[in-house]
């Protein structure tokens, strides 16, 4: 049995198992699943059902199911939530779907939310929420790393182990000058195989893609469709 399959038979068990089936086995079923698996879930359950799905979920899924979740039944699970709950639910969140959720929330949240940050992550979301929701500055992830011209590559790459991980796609590292204004990119590629003791500003990419703030979503997509790009600038 693949892993479709094995979903979609662990999707109908828990189905079955709603309705009489024990708090226990549900809750073993339903946290073994992926957070898009159980969004599904969620989607197509009556309402009833919805709320029993939701109250067993785990608290440390439910911010990447509310990501995988249509709007309206996003806003239906957020009414229901306060600030500490939603900073609970949320913690593991990357800025950019942060920031599309919290769009959704009342004022208060949104504040309590803000208030229980570090001064930079709330730099950045704040950053992210001043951009319409349906634009390119309002998608943006601000989780990337960013590095200066006169920076040798064994610097960056000892920087890079310091850090433990980076962030998800991460396919290239961008290149800012001292007042973080974009110049090109470095691709990873490139700073593995090449000889450590050169510059950064010997190999990256000044022309290299790069896409205005207030882009329309669907002009980010057509772009990203059209030239294959996993990140950009």
């Amino acid at each position: 049995m693949n892993r479709l399959e094995k979903s979609l038979e662990t999707l109908s068990n828990i189905k079955n198992q709603l309705s009489h089936g024990t708090y226990s086995q549900i809750n073993r079923m339903l946290n073994s699943l992926n957070p898009s698996e159980i969004a599904h879930l969620i989607e197509s359950s009556p309402p009833k059902e919805r709320e029993l799905v939701w109250q067993i979920l785990n608290n440390d899924l439910e911010g990447e199911v509310l990501n995988h979740l249509p709007d309206t039944l996003q806003e239906e699970f957020l009414k229901q939530m306060g600030a500490a709950e939603f900073i609970e639910a949320t913690e593991y969140l990357e800025t950019d779907e942060l920031a599309n959720i919290l769009q959704k929330v009342p004022e208060a949240v949104i504040e309590g939310v803000l208030s229980s940050m570090s001064l930079q992550n709330r730099a950045r979301l704040e950053e992210v929420l001043s951009f319409p929701e349906d634009s390119a500055g309002g998608l943006m992830n601000t989780d990337v790393i960013a590095v200066r011209k006169n920076h040798t590559l064994d610097v960056v790459l000892r920087y890079l182990r310091m850090q433990g991980s980076i962030p998800k796609t991460t396919n290239k590292i961008f290149v800012v000058n001292r007042l973080n204004n974009y110049l090109g990119t470095l691709s990873l590629n490139k700073l593995l195989i090449s000889d450590p003791t050169l510059h950064v500003g010997d190999l990256f990419d000044e022309d290299d893609i790069s896409i205005l703030v207030d882009a329309t979503d669907s002009e980010v997509a057509r772009l990203f469709e059209r030239e294959d790009l996993i990140s950009c600038y």
